[in-house]
């Protein structure tokens, strides 16, 4: 072979690892649950999602409750929420990126609620309960995310 086209070869080979460098990521989704009980409007925290540096992450909630006694509330009380929200990690924060979209909220009683929170590189899947409120709930989540 002339040097020529081992010159081009050698050429061609460098920018096809070029291009395959640039598009090297990591993609995943994992599940996350949680469950908790409540007696009272404690924010409690029913999962933890951490956010790696270098990835963006969205998450995707569904939370169900259900009043399960307490002397306040009335029998078969109950909620349902489905929330996203996306975060990137900014120097070992969490960080919001937009707004969380709270597509569907359903609730028996208007104090109870579900929020994102953020502590550090971790996002807080929380909820709360209503006073002398007995509520058992549930948290499904999806995590997407994806590296460079």
């Amino acid at each position: 072979m002339s040097e020529e086209i081992i010159l081009e070869l050698l050429a061609r080979v460098k920018a096809l690892e070029q291009q395959i460098e640039r598009t090297r990521v990591i993609e995943s989704s994992i599940a996350v649950q949680g469950y908790v009980a409540t007696t009272n409007a404690t924010i409690t925290t029913i999962a933890t999602i951490s956010i790696p540096s270098s990835t963006t992450v969205t998450i995707e909630i569904h939370v169900s409750a259900r009043r399960t006694g307490g002397i306040a509330g009335a029998a078969e009380d109950g909620a349902g929420y489905v929330q996203q929200a996306t975060y990137k990690n900014v120097a070992g924060t969490a960080t919001l990126i937009g707004s969380v979209n709270a597509d569907f909220t359903a609730e028996s009683q208007a104090a109870w609620d579900v929020t994102f929170a953020v502590s550090g590189a971790n996002v807080l899947i929380r909820v709360t309960g209503a006073a002398d409120n007995n509520i058992s709930w549930y948290c499904a989540a999806n995590v997407y995310q994806i590296s460079s």
